[in-house]
């Protein structure tokens, strides 16, 4: 039974191309009326464009519901899309660890400049032990004082 559908325009290039390569998705269908068949491939072309043109860090909420309800429709209508199905499984997996991939990127990167911060503590401790060994070899040179007042005049008891 031929159907006559009004196709978006610019969805008809997404659409032959996945024609030529996955064959009629129409095929054992259950919808038969031309526009609930076009709406079926305007949203399948619409789910394709989606994966194609979005990338992980991209991919928003609303996206990922679309892609999920639509091949959940598609699946439901029959329409032969095995194919798109680990494709839409990886961009939901994908979209639903961004959260995690995000903390531990920024946790790698507190990480590193925790490295770094304890890299010139234990630069500035070195240091410090080095300042003692001169201390105490200073210490050693000079006679013991009791105690020395740096602010008492130095010719106290002269006169």
């Amino acid at each position: 039974m031929e159907h006559m559908v009004n196709i978006k325009s610019n969805l008809v290039p997404t659409l032959q191309n996945i024609w030529a390569k996955h064959g009629n998705i129409l095929e054992e269908c259950k919808i038969r009326s031309g526009d609930l068949i076009a709406k079926t491939l305007e949203s399948l072309a619409t789910t394709v464009l989606i994966l194609q043109r979005s990338c992980g860090r991209s991919l928003n909420n609303i996206q990922a519901e679309y892609l999920k309800a639509t091949l959940s429709d598609l699946q439901h209508m029959q329409c032969k899309v095995d194919w798109l199905v680990p494709f839409i499984e990886k961009a939901l997996a994908v979209h639903l660890c961004k959260p995690a991939v995000d903390f531990l990127k920024e946790f790698d990167e507190a990480k590193s400049r925790a490295k770094e911060t304890k890299l010139k503590l234990l630069d500035e401790l070195a240091k410090l032990d080095e300042v003692e060994e001169d201390m105490k070899f200073i210490f050693e040179k000079i006679p013991r004082l009791e105690y020395v007042d740096l602010d008492e005049s130095l010719g106290e008891g002269i006169c």
